[in-house]
């Protein structure tokens, strides 16, 4: 009985001085948030992991009717990991939405996290921390922390402006810098307040700036009284041709013939030449599903099973940089629907929003979708969903950065200038404003690789439809008309049109635009 007693209390000190085996692998914490969630843009969906150990998770992130997958590796123990995860909007116009993530991880373990309601619509953001400003009631504002502001550009909304102080620009981290940067090549808007340095860098980081840094006051002021917001989603119905109307003419007499076959040729057969009135239950029915045949087949003769496309391009080019960001309205109309297709990382794609009022109007290109999804585990964005279903029109804007070295060359000429087409396809026409504001044209086309004098003109030259391309478009536009800018009309594209293969119903009208300054010697 003491030998038993003895040996129990051995075995207990021996549980008090070995150490405690953890009861799992090692723990991991999961939180999300979303700044906003703005019709047309990716929800930003900040995903935060915390773990004991090192831990690789899978994560399928959800918001309204968009859902994303991507996979987050943490690299020390006990330090948080944020990865922004891009939700694809869902266009359904649902005011806000509260961002959702599901996990697991590679030992087993698996959880749920939820987070608050994201903003829905806003017009101007105030990075802070930064001093006490008034704004109108009837701007949707946005006070937000300088660290939770997304790390990809493509979350950034087009239509909004974000105004950055010295204390604000000192919280970024570099791949927030980088993705403000591309952001305001892609046509965001940003206003640097309270402290005159703060241009100069971010120019060297690649952003275009609107003007010089001015207090933090009056930032806030040359915001509110700039143009109007411009969210994405005031584009009209731009079909593919050849799919606007309906074959009339060839149903209606398919419609007649049916008729006729089903009335009195085959009552004449069934009660004058075979006398057998009980055949019409199996004549008629299978007359109806003939024509049903014809009728359907007659429509994929019509409409084709191939994805058909339209679509509209305008690259601004920096030339200096070597830089590109092209913005591509594309109209698709599938015989079968697209089950998925590839872009790159850095790449924005996003459905053309319609009036609510079209909604009801036949014909009226569908925004309503069932649910739209991107992979993001891979070195690319897979998307699946429905992006474009099969017999309706769908309508996407990709917006795609690339570096780019082809470029046009603009030398002095006597009082004028000549200008060097170096951009691989010839320009139908071109337009560029010297620094005291006059404009100078060509007056023909002008082939890949020649020269010619331009002259000056004093007329706008007419752009693509910016409806079609969205509100970064509208204002690269806008910038290419400022002194020291350029605008054009290309033969081809610069670039290829992103998204799935299709077969394009009409060329691709392509424009560019862009900085633009004259070299300093002559070209010989």
């Amino acid at each position: 009985m003491i030998g038993a007693r003895r040996a129990a209390a051995a075995l207990f000190a021996v549980a008090l001085v070995a150490p405690q085996a953890p009861a799992q692998a090692g723990t991991v914490r999961v939180s999300v948030e979303a700044p906003w969630d703005i019709p047309g843009t990716p929800v930003a969906a900040r995903v935060s992991v915390t773990a004991t150990t090192r831990r690789q998770l899978d994560l399928t992130v959800s918001c309204g009717e968009g859902v994303a997958r991507a996979r987050v590796a943490t690299r020390r123990p006990g330090d948080a990991v944020v990865t922004t995860v891009l939700v694809p909007a869902s266009g359904r116009g649902d005011y806000g939405c509260a961002p959702r993530v599901q996990w697991a991880s590679d030992d087993g373990q698996r959880g749920v996290a939820s987070g608050a309601g994201a903003l829905y619509e806003v017009d101007l953001v105030l990075a802070t921390p930064h001093p006490d400003v008034s704004v109108p009631a009837s701007w949707r504002l946005s006070d937000l922390s300088a660290k939770r502001l997304p790390d990809r550009w493509q979350a950034y909304p087009l239509g909004m402006t974000l105004v950055l102080g010295p204390e604000a620009d000192e919280a970024l981290d570099d791949a927030q810098r980088a993705a403000i940067a591309a952001w305001t090549r892609a046509g965001g808007h940003l206003l640097l307040a309270d402290d005159p340095t703060l241009a100069a860098r971010w120019r060297g980081r690649g952003a275009i700036v609107e003007a010089d840094p001015v207090t933090f006051e009056a930032a806030v002021d040359r915001a509110l009284s700039a143009e109007a917001p411009a969210h994405p989603g005031a584009g009209g119905r731009y079909a593919v041709p050849g799919t606007e109307e309906i074959p009339v003419v060839g149903f209606t007499l398919l419609a007649l013939l049916f008729a006729v076959l089903v009335g009195p040729l085959n009552l004449w057969w069934v009660i004058n030449k075979r006398k057998q009135r009980h055949l019409l239950l199996i004549t008629t029915p299978i007359l109806s599903f003939g024509a049903c045949v014809v009728l359907f087949g007659y429509n994929i003769l019509n409409e084709g099973l191939d994805l058909r496309r339209a679509a509209t391009q305008l690259t601004w080019l920096d030339g200096d940089r070597h830089e590109a960001i092209t913005w591509t309205g594309a109209s698709y109309f599938a015989g079968l629907g697209v089950g998925a297709f590839d872009l790159p990382a850095d790449a924005l794609v996003s459905r053309l929003r319609t009036g609510h009022s079209e909604l009801f109007e036949p014909g009226a290109v569908d925004p309503m979708v069932s649910r739209l999804a991107a992979d993001w585990t891979g070195p690319a964005q897979r998307l699946t969903g429905d992006w474009i279903r099969a017999r309706r029109h769908a309508q996407l804007v990709f917006i795609v950065p690339t570096a780019e070295r082809r470029r046009l060359t603009l030398t002095r000429e006597g009082d004028g200038y000549a200008l060097v087409n170096g951009l691989g396809a010839a320009l139908y026409s071109f337009a560029w404003r010297d620094p005291q504001g006059a404009r100078w044209a060509l007056k023909t086309t002008l082939e890949d690789g020649a020269r010619r004098a331009l002259h000056p003109e004093a007329v706008a030259a007419v752009g693509p439809e910016l409806d079609r391309l969205g509100a970064g478009a509208h204002r690269a536009w806008q910038r290419g008309q400022r002194p020291g800018h350029f605008t054009a009309e290309l033969a081809a594209p610069l670039a290829a049109v992103p998204g799935p293969e299709a077969t394009d119903e009409e060329p691709t009208r392509a424009w560019l635009t862009g900085p633009l300054q004259p070299t300093a010697v002559e070209a010989p």
